[in-house]
């Protein structure tokens, strides 16, 4: 799994940035040892190893991580949205089951500008929904052809499946459940009118498998 942290929101921008400390608390009888990571890749914050260093020890057996991401030269960032993803992998055992959450909280926040001056920060908790497919049977789940248009979307996003369509689930970002429907035929469509532009993932459950895919809404 790879999910994103975000700092900022629509309401509070995150202004003048240039160092985060934090710890993540997780869920260790869900997730395999040795695969919790933090990823700063995609990061506003900006790019290791050029003008930013990040540091990580993960304490697996206390189910937490713990992180320090800095700028390197000086200079203040201020921005809304990922500085970095969260990466781990579940239990074999654990994907059994159909629906699980999976509990997350980010705690111990310590940020400071360029200058040493330290700024505080909301950490609400969070939980991540994971739905397995049910057993493919008839159908191959390599099999199954989902498409999605348009994307950009600005009004509402088509879905049409060779399999029939169960749910559609809708997701922002930070991984909070937008919309839900359940469908129980080939094709089926999503309002998207009422949303902010950004980034969404579209979860289509199907008869004998899901796919999961990143739409767009634009103003």
């Amino acid at each position: 799994m790879q999910i994103p942290i975000i700092l900022g929101d629509t309401s509070t921008l995150a202004d003048s940035i240039y160092g985060v400390a934090f710890t993540i608390l997780y869920d260790q009888t869900m997730t395999d040892s040795n695969s919790v990571s933090v990823d700063f890749g995609t990061s506003w914050l900006g790019t290791i190893n050029t003008d930013m260093i990040a540091v990580q020890k993960d304490f697996y057996h206390q189910g937490q991580i713990d992180v320090a991401v800095v700028r390197t030269d000086q200079t203040n960032r201020s921005n809304i949205g990922q500085i970095g993803s969260l990466m781990l992998t579940i239990k074999d055992d654990i994907l059994k089951s159909t629906t699980l959450r999976l509990d997350l909280q980010i705690s111990n926040v310590r940020i400071i500008t360029n200058m040493e001056t330290e700024k505080t920060a909301n950490t609400p908790p969070t939980d991540i929904l994971i739905t397995i497919a049910s057993t493919v049977n008839n159908l191959e789940q390599e099999d199954i052809n989902i498409n999605v248009f348009p994307n950009p979307a600005k009004t509402e996003v088509l879905i049409s499946s060779n399999d029939e369509i169960q749910q559609i689930l809708l997701y922002n970002t930070s991984g909070q459940l937008i919309q839900s429907s359940d469908s129980k035929r080939y094709n089926s469509k999503i309002d998207v009118q009422n949303l902010n532009s950004g980034i969404y993932f579209l979860r289509v459950q199907t008869l004998h498998g899901f796919s999961t895919q990143k739409i767009q809404v634009v103003r």
